[in-house]
């Protein structure tokens, strides 16, 4: 009986002896060994081994167990709000002009000086305009009509003589339109998109041009058979 119990108790220790052995083989494994090592997350420095994205220069993060990095929200920028609104600059008051000043204003449209001119007529029968009219010494006729406040030119004309002629010759409507173009300094696109006339009236083969350009209406003769601007004008059709 005695002996049996020897026996068991022997036994016990070989199986305490060998669980011993085996715990301590199992920690001194090498980290080569055939044991499968827990996957936890692991942060390098070149931001592998966790699955993520690696973290971009400059940002921070904050740790969580070692193991993940939270992005911290970026502080919103609040703007503020002007405290006072922006003034327009004040518009400069538009004075009324003389009526000398109306005068100076024609002389130098027309490109002329007042001892080439003769027959001065001006005057300003409603207050809101000046009409004045003269004549070159070569007989071209000159015709303006000036607003008193600010002096914009709202019209202006011109009639130069000529001789007249019976020939029912024509130079074509293109090259009409060609030299009106030259002669308002327009484009020819322009003049092109508006009418033009041939008449033979009186004697006499004419052009009729009319078109317009920004905020003016033109029109314009010319001798059919020679191409000889007689009498042109514009007119302002924009606010008065």
């Amino acid at each position: 009986m005695k002996r049996k119990h020897r026996t068991q108790i022997g036994i016990v220790m070989i199986l305490l002896m060998i669980a011993m052995t085996v715990s301590s083989f199992g920690e001194t494994l090498p980290a080569g060994g055939d044991t499968e090592t827990p996957k936890a997350a692991e942060i390098t420095a070149e931001g592998t081994g966790t699955g993520l994205e690696p973290t971009a220069p400059g940002d921070q993060g904050v740790m969580l167990n070692g193991s993940e990095t939270m992005q911290e929200e970026p502080s919103a920028t609040i703007q503020e709000e002007p405290t006072t609104t922006p003034t327009q600059p004040a518009q400069p008051a538009v004075k009324n002009i003389s009526q000398s000043e109306a005068l100076a204003i024609a002389l130098k449209s027309a490109g002329l000086k007042k001892s080439q001119v003769k027959k001065f007529e001006i005057e300003s029968e409603n207050g809101k305009t000046f009409e004045i009219e003269f004549v070159k010494k070569n007989r071209t006729e000159f015709s303006f009509e000036i607003a008193v406040k600010g002096g914009r030119i709202l019209e202006k004309s011109v009639e130069h003589k000529y001789k007249k002629t019976k020939s029912k010759k024509k130079i074509g409507k293109k090259k009409a339109r060609t030299k009106v173009a030259k002669a308002s300094g327009k484009s020819y696109n322009e003049v092109a998109k508006g009418s033009c006339k041939y008449k033979y009236k009186k004697k006499q083969g004419k052009y009729e041009i009319e078109f317009r350009s920004g905020s003016y209406k033109y029109e314009y003769e010319l001798l059919a058979p020679t191409g000889k601007i007689i009498e042109w004008e514009y007119e302002y059709i924009g606010t008065r």
